[in-house]
């Protein structure tokens, strides 16, 4: 199968007109928590409000005993590359536990994200379409 990439549909998006209907479909199609991670994957703007939900639905991924706020902020801040660089040995004394450790929780957040953005591709595709966006 193919890869829908929202990137590409954004860059192809030259017209105020087609902007605000992009907005818009994005509003009524898409969960609050898919709207954060558009937010921060396309807006490149680090709201709080995105952080905080998509940080209170990844923690309980990383099972019990691993909730800190500030250590899931870190790991977006990895997967949506702002510009902070966050290592992994930072992640790992923060979390105090081994590198491994370190980089399974990681990735099982990068994976919930990549899951995540998949639905939103899916979601949004079908709206531009339906919508007339897409050819």
């Amino acid at each position: 199968g193919s890869v829908i990439s929202l990137k590409n549909w954004r860059s192809e998006q030259d017209s105020v007109g087609e902007a605000t209907i992009i907005l818009r479909l994005c509003d009524d199609a898409l969960s609050e928590l898919e709207k954060a991670y558009v937010e921060l994957q396309f807006g490149r703007v680090r709201m709080a409000n995105s952080l905080t939900l998509l940080c209170n639905y990844l923690i309980p991924k990383w099972g019990t005993g691993v909730h800190k706020k500030r250590t899931m902020h870190m790991v977006l801040i990895m997967y949506f590359d702002f510009p902070e660089k966050i290592t992994v040995l930072q992640l790992r004394q923060l979390m105090k536990c081994s590198t491994q450790k370190a980089i399974e929780r990681k990735n099982v957040a990068f994976t919930a994200l990549d899951e995540l953005g998949s639905r939103v591709a899916i979601t949004l595709y079908s709206e531009f379409t339906k919508a007339g966006l897409c050819t």
